[in-house]
């Protein structure tokens, strides 16, 4: 944990291994290490880590939402949503889940779902916070306010950092939709 903090993700990883040849039935060491996995866009990798997670403790939603996120990275959006789900069933009053949910559920063509779910965390996250900012993106993104979602996403990546990966391609996609060039626009 100490090299992933340190920003030695490559690291942990090599020290998670180790610790789960320890100990396979840590579910702690699976969880941390996806998520130095996912601090090295390694998502195939995060995803076999969670999938060890949930084996070891099927009840944990963070886990089965985190999973979710990894597989809408890999574009497996329905298995996205299925773990989105899940995490919500397990955690319906935490935002996390409804927005993993509302990103596949738009990629999958189901608008009206992906803004039921987006109004819903929106409303479960503090106004301030990277989540509620990432959905109203989402939000103002599907109601073709693109200036607006690009201005949303930007004030979550303020918050934080780590989304900038994740959120970059829908800034570039709003940005040729507004007819906007490049990441510099007067937007943000």
């Amino acid at each position: 944990m100490s090299k992933a903090g340190k920003g030695d993700p490559e690291g942990a990883v090599e020290d998670y291994l180790h610790a789960a040849q320890i100990n396979p039935t840590n579910r702690y060491v699976f969880y941390e290490m996806a998520e130095a996995d996912s601090q090295l866009l390694n998502f195939n990798e995060e995803i076999a880590c969670l999938t060890r997670a949930i084996e070891l403790d099927p009840t944990n939603p963070i886990y089965y939402n985190n999973r979710g996120r990894a597989k809408f990275m890999t574009s497996d959006f329905a298995s996205s949503i299925t773990d989105a789900t899940r995490s919500i069933q397990l955690e319906p009053n935490r935002s996390y889940g409804y927005r993993t949910r509302a990103w596949a559920r738009y990629r999958m063509g189901d608008v009206s779902g992906a803004v039921a779910d987006c109004k819903r965390s929106t409303q479960l996250s503090d106004p301030n916070s990277a989540p509620f900012f990432w959905d109203q993106g989402l939000l103002d993104f599907i109601a073709k306010d693109y200036k607006k979602a690009i201005t949303d996403w930007h004030n979550a990546i303020g918050q934080d950092p780590d989304l900038k990966n994740e959120l970059q391609p829908w800034i570039e996609k709003a940005q040729k939709s507004a007819g906007l060039k490049g990441s510099n626009s007067s937007v943000m």
